[in-house]
């Protein structure tokens, strides 16, 4: 686990976006295989890749345990395979998550597609864990940011506004208070961890979802209220 993390530690952005640090680490027993990191052979190529065909192409790895910082992703463009798929393909029989991808379409389907293909899935310990989503935090915060639409944003405080008395604090209806277990893989994208939110007087619970959005292992949220189980009342009712 910590070898990845340093495999992770030594990406490099390709370009002025950003983008997520990722080791990979393929082992069997007490052999260690293969290792690699996202960019290493070749600019934006995930590190599934470079180490499954590119160093390990004409080698065995059925049965092999892998080591990722980051869930394998389950979508990739056109003639590109997606790395869940790539890792079924391969026959691994394990596969060790650092973090799942803050990417609402991918988070939670690499997991479930490995465990569909009965591979066993566990994640890092809680303290490497906490390590790799902070080596990864400018990833994090740019899904984060741009995953809740502006009607759920102006649900949760403004900090250029004076506050607003009629404003209620009630508990995270996405986590259910869930982002405070230390065990969780990774915070809620809601409440950022905090387990409670600010709402206003005139929401209601939405009627799209029924409360199914806050389930901590729906892998995307509901897309009307976004998980937070409250939708704000148009004007006029």
């Amino acid at each position: 686990m910590r070898m990845a993390i340093e495999e992770a530690q030594r990406c490099q952005s390709e370009d002025q976006r950003v983008h997520p640090m990722v080791g990979v680490i393929v082992g069997k027993g007490q052999e260690l295989l293969a290792h690699g990191y996202r960019g290493e052979l070749s600019p934006g190529e995930h590190a599934e890749y470079t180490v499954l065909e590119r160093k390990l192409g004409q080698k065995s790895v059925a049965g092999c345990t892998v080591y990722t910082t980051l869930e394998p992703c389950t979508t990739r463009n056109h003639a590109k395979i997606p790395c869940a798929e790539r890792l079924i393909e391969r026959k691994v029989a394990r596969v060790v998550i650092g973090m799942l991808d803050p990417n609402p379409t991918i988070s939670g389907k690499g997991q479930q597609t490995l465990r569909s293909a009965n591979i066993t899935t566990d994640f890092f310990r809680t303290e490497l864990m906490a390590q790799v989503e902070e080596l990864n935090r400018a990833f994090i915060r740019s899904h984060r940011a741009n995953m809740i639409p502006p009607s759920v944003r102006s649900l949760r405080e403004q900090p250029n506004k004076e506050p607003d008395s009629r404003k209620l604090i009630r508990d995270c209806r996405f986590c259910v208070g869930s982002a405070k277990d230390p065990y969780r893989p990774t915070i809620c994208r809601i409440c950022n961890g905090d387990g409670r939110v600010n709402v206003e007087p005139d929401c209601v619970d939405c009627r799209y979802c029924k409360g199914s959005a806050r389930d901590p292992y729906n892998p995307s949220p509901c897309p009307k209220c976004a998980g937070m189980g409250l939708v704000k009342l148009r004007s006029g009712g």
